[in-house]
């Protein structure tokens, strides 16, 4: 029996040998390799690859996630796999801002009708980034042999939230013209230079005081521009022309007059417009009728004169400091009242020009209120440019800009 059994297993491994040295065994060796280096390739291109990729298997669980996919959704690998694909923690919405409940989600249509989502845009909460991200999804069943359900789902995901705040941002900007063409305030114009052909929109028209329907040329238009602007505005679109390798658009204003609407101010934009094959075809470009805004702008001047000099006559002195602490404005009034120049302050902090022990006096007592976005209400000693004991009542408030950005303070010493 030993001898037999010892006989048996010397033929299995001779046949073990055999078989090892076999074409097919070798052959089926150098698949295995190549089935090894296959998975390699592909681990590392669903680890390095920009779409985010995941795995969900029929428990509605995420069996696997790339570095994208972690990016993209805020979550971890430890946090993807905690959370089944009907966590309320997944945050999903559609265009209209509707939250998308989990039984529409792509993957969950796609695991229940074993038919392919394709190209879904949704919102979806990033936490880190405390932001909705725009996302376009697409899932894609997958099968055991001869199953008719399917046993996974492969979504894939990527972020297009670049690509979609530039569409609102340009829809936005595409409303905000309608706006403006709608209020007869803005106009386009288009210049054939080839056949002196010009094209311009009713609402230009109606800022040279045209009836809509009257046919114009070139010179209808001239003859309404002071021609003091049109040798200007011709001799601007010359340069334009020498020189069509640079993109820029000329700004330029003309003076308008129109028999029944009077004088206008109206603002003129200017670009060559070339075709495919970089020829220089046409002059195109905006007009804007800023006649109203010019007489704002003019009031507002004539307003702020007003203020001025109201506030150069007072008898108190007026001041302004910014968020730094340093004098921006000083009224004249206070030369009357201390014997400095309004040019001795500005630029510094308003214990400056005093001497010693008056500035340090006054740098302890002001300094804590400058840097405090609070009004304040102060009584000063100090010595004016006569060496005489002066006593002062500072009062000051807080300003902003129009975000509430703290910008200093304004008062008036007296």
């Amino acid at each position: 029996m030993p001898e037999s059994g010892e006989k048996g297993f010397s033929e299995l491994a001779h046949e073990d040998l055999k078989l090892r040295k076999s074409r097919a065994f070798q052959r089926l060796k150098t698949r295995l390799r190549h089935l090894e280096k296959f998975r390699e390739r592909g681990l590392f291109f669903f680890e390095n690859m920009e779409q985010g990729l995941l795995f969900i298997n029929q428990r509605r669980e995420i069996m696997r996630i790339n570095s994208s996919g972690k990016r993209i959704l805020g979550v971890s690998a430890g946090e993807a796999a905690e959370r089944k694909v009907f966590d309320k923690r997944w945050v999903l919405l559609d265009g209209k801002g509707r939250r998308v409940p989990a039984e529409e989600f792509p993957s969950e249509v796609a695991l229940r009708s074993g038919k392919a989502v394709l190209g879904q845009v949704y919102r979806v909460w990033n936490a880190p980034r405390k932001r909705f991200l725009w996302i376009r999804i697409s899932a894609f069943p997958h099968f055991h042999f001869r199953h008719k359900s399917p046993h996974e789902v492969l979504v894939f995901f990527e972020d297009v939230s670049e690509l979609y705040d530039s569409q609102q941002s340009l829809h936005r900007a595409s409303q905000k013209l309608d706006q403006l063409e709608n209020a007869g305030t803005l106009g386009t114009w288009e210049w054939d230079l080839e056949n002196r052909v010009l094209v311009c929109s009713e609402n230009a028209r109606k800022i040279f005081g045209f009836s809509p329907g009257q046919s114009l040329n070139e010179t209808d238009f001239l003859q309404r521009i002071d021609p003091m602007d049109v040798a200007d505005m011709y001799r601007e679109i010359a340069k334009l022309c020498e020189h069509p390798g640079k993109n820029y658009t000329l700004c330029f204003f003309l003076r308008v007059v129109s028999p029944r609407q009077g004088e206008k101010q109206v603002k003129c934009t200017c670009d060559l417009l070339r075709d495919s094959a970089q020829k220089k075809r046409r002059l195109g470009g905006v007009l804007q009728d800023i006649t109203a805004q010019e007489k704002i702008q003019a009031e507002l001047e004539e307003s702020k004169m007003r203020f001025a000099g109201l506030v150069e006559s007072l008898p108190e002195v007026v001041w302004e400091m910014g968020a730094s602490g340093n004098v921006q404005y000083m009224s004249p009034s206070v030369k009357e009242l201390l014997g400095f120049l309004p040019d001795e302050f500005l630029g510094f902090p308003p214990w400056k020009p005093f001497p010693a022990p008056d500035s340090e006096r006054i740098q302890e007592k002001l300094e804590p209120h400058l840097q405090r976005e609070k009004p304040f209400s102060l009584e000063l000693k100090v010595h004016n440019r006569q060496n005489r004991m002066v006593h002062l009542d500072c009062l000051a408030k807080p300003f902003f800009n129009a975000k509430g950005v703290f910008q200093g303070h304004r008062g008036i010493l007296r």
